[in-house]
């Protein structure tokens, strides 16, 4: 099946951002000799979002060998997304950042987002993803996308309803975890669509702040829970569910949870129905992430991970200086080599389970920035955080400022108006996912 989708929006969300789309070229280091342990495997997230994005256009491509099809899509105003966490067992790791002469990417990559000035810039200016992203793909089964979505809903009612609607309202009673899950922003995404969403995460520091906005928003958001936890071993989390033995931010839902986990999953660890990792994925050990995810998923359960990539610009001249700052000599040595999989789009990834149903999305999202929102995205860039700590503040920014002004002269742009022209860039979206078989 090969089926190409176009949606067309145009708004300004109330609060949507940039994210690091950006891929390094390929290092020459094999998948398996990158698979190190878990609490090698992990970096620092995001903080809460804010506006700076007009999305305007999204795209996506479902690849399969059966059949094509067109359908016609509307973005919402709000989406999020989030990056990989930081183990707080590793704070001895900080320190090796701080070593500008000899620190590499690998020391430093549970650091990267760590300290507070550089979390901000992450939180304001890393992108979102609309809501059709998680109605179209996130939810819905190859080949048995409506098989089950009628199971909770009597007959004379689903009479009515449309295949789109029937699926949205089994999803009502799913219970998803969002691995890797930051400060909460695909987590709080999930909320409206489930019964209940638990962000995972190994960053104490994330973790808090995740609770403190659900602490904020505690009257709409009483079917989510955050926990500190290892995506390799969610069998911790399921048993901890199953028991009733947690404390929840919102302590109101603490029995409905509790009980309705007990009753669906009995003497199993096949706790949850969907398991989601937003630009998370490559930083865990995938062997044993699976073998986690297969123990604790229920049968027909879906498995859903993306990321986003290096994205392209309309203006030919600013993709040309994009891509020369990209492979610049300065750059080259900055990036970490998990990003390999970013680079050839999530498609090498190892050991996903349920290989007869996996399937690969592309997903295109086109927004509108401005010259200043997008130089706020490109210091997000863990590269130039490393560079930054490599080579100190002033070669920092004057590295910065160099490409800022080359992006300036390439867009046709004065410094009067880096805050107010907008123009337009592409994202590249790849999912991955995967269900998990009924026999």
């Amino acid at each position: 099946m090969h089926v190409l989708s176009n949606a067309t929006s145009q708004f300004c969300p109330p609060r949507t951002r940039l994210k690091d789309y950006s891929a390094p070229p390929q290092p020459t280091t094999t998948c398996a000799e990158m698979e190190r342990p878990v609490d090698e495997e992990m970096q620092q997230r995001a903080l809460p979002l804010k506006d700076i994005s007009q999305v305007v256009d999204g795209q996506h491509e479902i690849h399969d060998s059966t059949r094509k099809q067109h359908k016609n899509m509307l973005l919402p105003a709000r989406s999020t997304s989030s990056t990989t966490p930081i183990s707080t067992q590793n704070k001895t790791r900080s320190t090796a950042c701080t070593e500008k002469t000899t620190v590499t990417p690998e020391q430093c990559q549970f650091s990267l987002f760590e300290d507070k000035d550089h979390t901000i810039r992450y939180s304001e200016y890393r992108p979102t993803f609309p809501k059709n992203m998680y109605e179209e793909h996130v939810f819905t089964r190859k080949l048995l996308s409506m098989h089950t979505c009628g199971e909770h809903v009597e007959n004379s009612q689903s009479s009515l309803m449309s295949p789109k609607q029937l699926l949205l309202n089994s999803v009502k009673s799913w219970i998803a975890i969002d691995v890797g899950c930051g400060s909460g922003q695909v987590t709080f995404d999930l909320a409206p669509y489930c019964k209940h969403v638990i962000g995972v995460d190994t960053s104490l520091n994330q973790i808090s702040l995740a609770r403190q906005q659900l602490r904020d928003n505690y009257q709409t958001m009483t079917n989510v829970d955050f926990e500190i936890g290892v995506a390799e071993n969610l069998e911790a989390l399921a048993r901890k569910y199953i028991s009733g033995n947690y404390e929840p931010t919102n302590n109101s839902d603490k029995e409905l949870v509790s009980c309705s986990i007990k009753k669906e999953t009995s003497d199993t660890l096949e706790t949850f129905d969907l398991i989601v990792s937003s630009a998370s994925l490559h930083w865990f050990d995938f062997e044993k992430f699976f073998k986690s995810v297969d123990k604790v998923l229920k049968k027909g359960g879906l498995l859903v991970s993306w990321c986003y990539g290096l994205h392209t610009f309309e203006n030919e001249q600013a993709q040309k200086t994009l891509l020369e700052f990209y492979h610049s000599d300065l750059l080259k040595d900055c990036w970490t080599s998990r990003r390999y999989h970013i680079d050839t789009e999530y498609k090498h990834i190892p050991h996903i389970p349920y290989p007869q149903n996996k399937e690969y999305i592309t997903y295109t999202i086109t927004s509108k920035v401005t010259l200043d929102q997008y130089i706020g995205f490109i210091s997000t860039w863990s590269s130039l955080h490393l560079f930054m700590e490599q080579h100190g503040k002033e070669k920092y920014q004057e590295l910065l400022g160099d490409f800022r002004t080359k992006m300036r002269e390439a867009l046709g742009l004065t410094s009067h108006c880096e805050s107010t022209t907008y123009f337009v860039i592409h994202l590249p979206v790849w999912i991955v996912k995967t269900w998990k078989p009924y026999s």
